[in-house]
C-alpha cells in the first residue's frame, strides 16, 4: 500500500516529465519547417561555443547536412550567430523511426 508520501512524489515525477515533452512539443510546432520536416527535437545534443565565421548554415551542414538550420533556429530562437555566443545542438529522431 502506497504511503502519502510516494504518491505525491510519484505525482511530482509525471509533471515534470510532462513538462519536458511540452517544451519541446512547442518547439516542435513552432516554426512550418520543423513541424512538416522529417525530424522531431527530443532534447539537447551538446552544446557549442560559437567561433568565427561559423554560421548557423554551417554548423548544420556539420551535425545534421545541408538545410537542417531550421532546428537549430528553433532551439536557439535564433537566425544569426555571434562568435563567442554559446548555442544548443539538438538532438533529433526522425518522425517515422519505429
Amino acid at each position: 500500500v502506497p504511503t502519502i508520501k510516494e504518491v505525491n512524489l510519484e505525482s511530482k515525477k509525471k509533471e515534470i516529465k510532462v513538462a519536458v515533452v511540452d517544451k519541446y512539443a512547442a518547439m516542435n510546432n513552432s516554426d512550418a519547417r520543423v513541424r512538416t520536416g522529417a525530424y522531431r527535437i527530443v532534447g539537447v545534443q551538446k552544446t557549442l561555443k560559437v567561433k568565427a565565421g561559423q554560421t548557423l548554415n554551417s554548423i548544420s551542414r556539420l551535425y545534421f547536412g545541408s538545410g537542417m538550420e531550421c532546428y537549430l533556429e528553433v532551439m536557439n530562437g535564433k537566425s544569426e550567430l555571434k562568435e563567442g555566443e554559446i548555442i544548443k545542438i539538438p538532438e533529433l529522431k526522425n518522425k517515422h523511426s519505429r
